[in-house]
């Protein structure tokens, strides 16, 4: 009995509850997205016109331009940003320049020419300054989960990052006992933040597993001590003007946004509604990125919109099965899940229903003992009528 009861406060019978959402996915009834919801793409027509990927980050500069235009309610960059586009070449660039100042070849067409040059080797410096101008942005921090132990060794959250972490979320103090399920917050054993110069300006980062499983979505991962908010949550927060002030979960209360539940698990995991849209059609609006660029989407398409910018393609990202049986990317995945955080359309047990899990625990507890009991009475009684025929059985 003891051991069925542990294998439960351990999350043994996980795999059952990840079925149990997968059928309540596929057989209720389909509900209407949220309708400002948008994903821009970047997929195989973006990649036939600008190039494999990753393009230089001038191009995605000038998409966030472009959207800002549009005056949407946030911008979210579900790629990573954690690390820089090299400025070697930015160097020869400016010795280039030099040599043809010297030898007197430095026309106006070159200059420009090497002038043009040069912002595309700046990059970064675009990027960046294009989320200040753009007011509401939130990127993505990647991170890889750690199934081993908690050790003393704490990682650290670089400087820069501190100002995203949740200060109102308590998590030592919501076990309700033996019995219940022992609250099991995700723990990630590395991060990979966006460079300073990217997360400075921007509203807030949030957190993205690095696999394609669309199972229960953490709200919230444990680093070292301190608590990080998923990019989802984040999303859903800041298109309604909210920060991570807005974020808390003190004591039993499960995580709350504004002050209203957000139907988490003892895991704070969510488990989001997957959407259908009419048809083979996606349930929210996709625009390849290079018809953003080229002005075949008017920008006044994002006006006060949730805009999600990520990679779709399977050519570059692996697609994962939601539980709708449906093969979609991460980022799109990502939409499905903001738009059921402000729905509030998420698949939840009531809190009666851990009881109930326990209740047909120990009953399965108690029928095995039984069945155990009644075969070592068969065979002690087996052996004994043989031994009766030969030197008796004892007593």
């Amino acid at each position: 009995m003891l051991l069925f009861l542990t294998v439960a406060e351990v999350g043994g019978f996980s795999g059952l509850d990840r079925k149990a959402y997968d059928l309540g996915v596929q057989f209720t009834a389909s509900k209407d997205a949220h309708e400002d919801i948008v994903v821009i793409a970047i997929d195989d027509k973006s990649m036939q016109k600008l190039g494999a990927w990753p393009w230089p980050r001038d191009v995605m500069a000038e998409t966030t331009r472009l959207v800002t235009r549009g005056v949407p309610r946030v911008i979210g960059f579900t790629m990573p940003l954690d690390s820089g586009q090299s400025r070697a070449s930015l160097g020869s660039l400016n010795e280039l320049g030099k040599i043809l100042k010297q030898e007197n070849k430095l026309s106006g067409r070159v200059n420009r020419a090497l002038r043009a040059t040069e912002l595309i080797l700046r990059g970064d410096d675009q990027l960046a300054a294009s989320f200040k101008a753009a007011g509401r942005i939130v990127l993505s921090m990647p991170y890889t989960e750690s199934s081993e132990p908690e050790s003393g060794l704490t990682p650290g959250l670089p400087d820069h990052m501190q100002r995203y972490a949740l200060v109102r979320v308590r998590i030592n103090n919501l076990n309700h006992g033996f019995g219940w399920p022992t609250p099991g917050i995700t723990r990630a054993a590395e991060i990979f933040p966006p460079l300073e110069k990217f997360s400075r300006p921007v509203g807030a980062v949030g957190v993205v597993r690095l696999n394609e499983n669309f199972g229960g979505e953490p709200l919230m991962v444990k680093y070292g001590d301190q608590i990080l908010p998923s990019f989802a949550l984040m999303m859903a927060a800041r298109s309604k003007g909210l920060s991570t002030q807005n974020v808390e979960s003190q004591g039993f209360s499960g995580p709350m946004l504004d002050g209203k539940s957000l139907s988490a698990d003892h895991n704070l995991r969510i488990y989001p509604r997957y959407y259908s849209g009419e048809g083979n059609k996606s349930a929210f609006p996709i625009y390849s990125l290079i018809d953003v660029l080229d002005g075949s989407i008017d920008a006044q398409q994002f006006k006060d919109k949730i805009v999600i910018v990520g990679v779709t393609s399977p050519r570059i990202v692996r697609l994962g099965q939601a539980p709708s049986g449906e093969a979609i990317s991460a980022t799109v995945a990502t939409a499905h899940t903001v738009s059921s955080l402000l729905n509030n359309e998420q698949y939840h047990l009531p809190d009666w229903a851990v009881w109930v899990e326990r209740v047909l625990i120990i009953a399965i507890g108690f029928f095995f003992m039984g069945v155990i009991g009644r075969v070592r009475r068969i065979s002690r009684s087996g052996s004994c009528s043989r031994r009766r025929r030969g030197w008796g059985c004892a007593s």
